[in-house]
C-alpha cells in the first residue's frame, strides 16, 4: 500500500519542530510507511505515542492517520481517547 500522502504530511510538520531536527518517533513511523510495513510504525505510534504530546499539531495528525493511541481506532469516543489528544 502506498502512504505517499501521510508521509508527506509527518515529514512537513516534522520538519518545522524541535529547531528543524524534528524528532525520532516521527522519523521512524515514515521510514516503516515508506517501506510499506504499517504494523510496525503502528507500534511505534502506540509505543512512542507519548513523546509526541509535546507537538500538538503532530499529534493530531498522527491521530487522524493511525486513530486513537490507546485502541488505534479513528474517531474513538473513549473519554480517556479524548483527553489524551488535549494533552
Amino acid at each position: 500500500m502506498n502512504y505517499e500522502k501521510e508521509i508527506s504530511q509527518i515529514e512537513e510538520i516534522n520538519s518545522r519542530i524541535n529547531g528543524n531536527r524534528g524528532i525520532e518517533v516521527a522519523r521512524s513511523i515514515c521510514h516503516y510507511l515508506k517501506l510499506g510495513r504499517w504494523t510496525e510504525a503502528l507500534a511505534i505510534r502506540q509505543n512512542d505515542g507519548d513523546k509526541l504530546y509535546s507537538y500538538p499539531e503532530l499529534n493530531n495528525l498522527i491521530i487522524q492517520i493511525f486513530g486513537c493511541r490507546a485502541h488505534a481506532k479513528k474517531d474513538c469516543t473513549s473519554w480517556i481517547c479524548s483527553r489524551l489528544s488535549r494533552a
